[in-house]
């Protein structure tokens, strides 16, 4: 059923990369911290017209720039210097008097992605540093006795990798013996074909642990007088990490002579990955067997492994074995690694937990990506049963990321007593089973994050008494809907009880004692409509919260005592009346970025001002500025506030919306002094309730025009298609909206209506004309348009101008004789909010329903375009 699939790019396995210990020098870290933005930019200073700037803070100096084309003289510039780079340059060659007269003495020195394609051996004898990197350069040509010299002999590390050096088989190697402080050799990335018998003689007295040969084309080595391949590996006595990984020529017979001279030495790290091996190479690593503590032989093609596969490794203890198309691996597969204690087999062809997997000494187990399928949008199915990590009493780490386990149910994690981190990213997961992870005392981290998950039980995470860090990020969590919870809590009693249960070959659960089914929970559940999911969770010091549907905030927090760290950004969170963080004594950060915060309530502020809270992020919100935000402000430490000072707030019922600072002067906003916001929500409100009177008028006098011609006689339907055929609508939707809902608007609908659809559309901070009333353009546009979309929010009902815009569309639907409104529920709202009329309409009308859910939206487009686009030859 399965079908291989080749080993993935280079540049997506990180585990083929040259070890740690190959790749850690100066340089390497001064650029991880430059890409990190970690280095201080500002704190440098710029080297005369050398194109090179001097960073103070690491002592580095990086001259770039292909105008730099020989090496130019720092050493009377510059004192003391940690280390040099010179990146992207057009230097070609290096000669002698660059080391001697122009560069001064350093820890490192590197010539990186440049044009450099020749170094006289002279550069090489005098050159200061300890650590050369000649790396993503044009060199072909390269000799160990060029270092001939006492001022090269401090060198620790050599990087020529991604050159194009190739060895002759066999050179002349020099009779002197160089470079006696070298531990670290790389070669990687180089077309070397062959590695020569005497490559490596100059460094007999070199205490090289570390060499890269990682995709060098490797297929010869060095033969004796009697043709038999002879290793140049004999003059590094102290290689303790080699790396021989991407070399698909290198077969397990060669690879077993070349590593012939490591046999009883101190060969502790070997990375064989993407060799292509379809069985263990076990003759070769029978040769390191006594050493050998990590192997890495991930991307082969193994598909089965038994226990005669590996030969006796008695000190191995990291194994890799991702992206090896494995399918089965056969009881005893293990027996030979006694000690073994973290095993990754990631993305690999399996179904479920292979038994050969009970380990004991296990303490690490990846199996992210399991199965592995070729086509992605075939639907499979992990199977995760009760018994399948009975006897890995001693698991501490459990990754099982992009497994489609879909459901967590009690049971899946017995006997893994020690298990300290669980990871279930991206597991599809939608429900989780009460007292699913009761069992897990230890767990100290669980990571739920990028499921389905939309509810929480109150049990879901109980027994977890020790868990710190709990993500839930990237999810459709809420936490307002009624929670399950079980009619009797399950206590720690409960819990021993249940691990005193056995398990039957069908999975379903028994009592030792009485042979019945056991129901985890009791067998019957109620509905609690006060979620307390996280009441178990006394010492979680990290909640992440991020990317879910949470809009209204509850205390739903308040048994997190320890709780340090908690984040919601990316939800729908609006401003909240009660206090929901008064319990949370310790936290200290929280994250609310990208939000729909409006204002600060006084719950709020009691909230922020938490005496050990010091870092609250709101950036991304849709805060309105009045008087009550500003005066807010003063109660609130400005200095707790992630970037305060770009904080901003939106001028109500202006176009183009005009935003201001929060550190803006807000005007007058003193007690005795007219209250700008008062005064513009009383002016609002006379507006309001005069409009209002004039459509109930309005609506009243069609009322008996339309009655009055019933007794006529007159035909509705003839009256109608009159009336339209007279028509010439301006716009073919008027989209009628709050302000916190603008941002969805503009970047969701209008987009599809006007380019997809092809529609007119009018919103009121585009299209109302500058200069006339409010209320006028509302009229005028309502009129002038064919159809009517009210988006249905929480803000939106509670709006003045929107009930009014809402109010005029009923007027105009009369007057035309068509019903021009249509109801785009974008968020449910509770009946008890609803006013009256909209609760009639909704009650009685069908409307159009939005959610995450992308098969709820693709109906929406579809109802939407076939009603929006109906009849669109009126719209002119």
């Amino acid at each position: 059923r399965w079908t291989c699939l080749p080993p993935e790019p280079r540049s997506t396995l990180k585990s083929s990369d040259t070890p740690d210990v190959c790749r850690c020098n100066s340089i390497d870290v001064f650029w991880s911290a430059f890409n990190a933005e970690q280095a201080d930019l500002r704190n440098h200073t710029d080297l005369s017209d050398d194109h090179c700037t001097y960073y103070n803070n690491t002592r580095t100096v990086v001259c770039s720039g292909s105008q730099v084309i020989e090496v130019p003289t720092l050493k009377t510039l510059i004192e003391e210097v940690n280390t040099m780079i010179f990146d992207e340059t057009n230097i070609k060659c290096l000669e002698e008097q660059a080391a001697t007269e122009r560069l001064p003495k350093s820890r490192g020195l590197g010539f990186t992605n440049g044009a450099l394609s020749e170094i006289k051996p002279g550069f090489l004898a005098e050159i200061r540093t300890n650590e050369l990197t000649l790396s993503n350069n044009s060199l072909s040509e390269w000799n160990f006795s060029w270092f001939a010299s006492e001022n090269s002999s401090n060198i620790t590390s050599i990087n020529l990798a991604q050159n194009f050096i190739q060895f002759l088989p066999n050179p002349e190697v020099g009779p002197e013996f160089v470079l006696p402080h070298l531990n670290t050799l790389t070669l990687s990335d180089n077309p070397l074909l062959v590695i020569p018998p005497d490559l490596f003689k100059p460094l007999t007295h070199s205490p090289v642990k570390c060499l890269g040969l990682r995709n060098c084309c490797l297929e010869n080595f060095g033969k004796d007088d009697n043709n038999n391949i002879t290793s140049s590996l004999k003059f590094l006595r102290h290689l303790e990490s080699l790396d021989l990984s991407n070399n698909p020529r290198l077969t397990s017979y060669k690879l077993s002579r070349f590593l012939s001279p490591l046999r009883g030495r101190r060969l502790h790290t070997l990375v064989l990955s993407g060799n292509g091996y379809v069985t263990v190479p076990y003759s070769a690593l029978e040769t390191v067997s006594s050493s050998l503590e990590n192997l890495d032989l991930h991307s082969s093609s193994f598909s089965c492994l038994d226990n005669s596969s590996f030969p006796y490794l008695p000190r191995l203890r990291i194994l890799n074995l991702d992206f090896s198309r494995i399918s089965s691996l056969l009881p005893g597969t293990f027996d030979s690694t006694p000690n073994l204690e973290s095993l990754s087999l990631q993305s690999n062809h399996f179904l479920n937990i292979p038994p050969a997997l009970r380990l004991p000494t296990l303490k690490e187990l990846n199996f992210k990506g399991n199965p592995r399928i070729e086509d992605e949008h075939e639907e499979c199915a992990f199977l995760l049963e009760n018994d399948s990590f009975r006897g890995m009493t001693g698991l501490e780490y459990l990754n099982l990321a992009e497994t489609p386990l879909q459901h967590i149910y009690t049971g899946q994690f017995l006997g893994m007593r020690s298990l300290q981190s669980l990871t279930l990213t991206r597991c599809l997961i939608r429900t989780i089973e009460p007292g699913a992870f009761a069992t897990l005392e230890n767990l100290h981290a669980l990571y739920l994050n990028s499921n389905l998950l939309e509810l929480l039980d109150n049990n879901s995470f109980s027994g977890l008494h020790n868990l710190t860090i709990l993500n839930l990020n990237d999810n459709d969590i809420t936490l307002t809907r009624p929670y399950p919870s079980p009619v009797i809590p399950l206590v720690a009693s409960e819990v021993q009880s249940h691990k005193k249960s056995v398990e039957r070959y069908n999975g379903e659960r028994y009592d030792e004692q009485s042979g019945e089914k056991e129901n985890y929970l009791g067998s019957e559940t109620s509905f609690s409509t006060s979620p307390r999911p996280f009441s178990m969770l006394k010492k979680l010091q990290k909640l992440f919260l991020a990317s879910n549907r949470i809009g209204e905030l509850i205390p739903v927090f308040d048994d997190l005592e320890s709780l340090t760290f908690l984040d919601l950004k990316r939800n729908v969170v609006y401003d909240w009346t009660k206090r929901v963080l008064q319990f949370n004594l310790n936290l200290s950060k929280l994250d609310l970025e990208d939000n729909r915060l409006t204002s600060f309530t006084d719950a709020m502020i009691q909230d922020f001002n938490n005496e050990n809270l010091i870092e609250i992020n709101i950036k991304m919100n849709s805060f309105i500025c009045s008087c009550s935000l500003y005066d807010a402000q003063e109660k609130l430490n400005s200095e707790n506030f992630v970037d305060y000072e770009g904080y901003t707030c939106t001028v109500e019922d202006t176009f183009p919306e005009e935003h201001r600072l929060f550190t803006d002067d807000p005007g007058d906003c003193s007690p005795e002094a007219p209250d700008d916001s008062k005064s513009s929500k009383t002016s609002n409100v006379f507006l309001v309730v005069a409009s209002i009177g004039l459509v109930t008028t309005a609506l009243a006098a069609a009322f008996v025009f339309r009655r009055k011609r019933l007794r006529n006689g007159d035909s509705i339907d003839a009256k109608r298609e009159e009336i339209q055929t007279k028509i010439s609508y301006q716009y073919d939707v008027f989209i009628c909206y709050a302000a916190t809902d603008k941002k969805w608007v503009f970047n969701t609908l209008l987009p599809v209506f006007e380019n997809t659809f092809g529609l007119q559309v009018c919103v009121h901070e585009r299209d109302f004309e500058p200069g006339d009333m409010i209320v006028e353009n509302i009229s005028s546009s309502i009129s002038k348009s064919r159809k009517v979309l009210f988006v249905v929010s929480p803000a939106s009902i509670s709006s003045h101008w929107c009930r009014l815009e809402l109010d005029y569309t009923r007027v105009s639907s009369v007057n035309e004789g068509t019903n021009k409104l249509i109801m785009l529920q974008k968020e449910a709202v509770p009946p008890e909010d609803q006013p009256q009329n909209l609760r009639h309409i909704l009650n009685t009308r069908t409307y159009i329903e939005w959610t995450e859910d992308s098969r709820v939206q693709a109906l929406a487009w579809t109802k939407l375009r076939r009603v929006l686009t109906k009849q669109r030859g009126s719209a002119k």
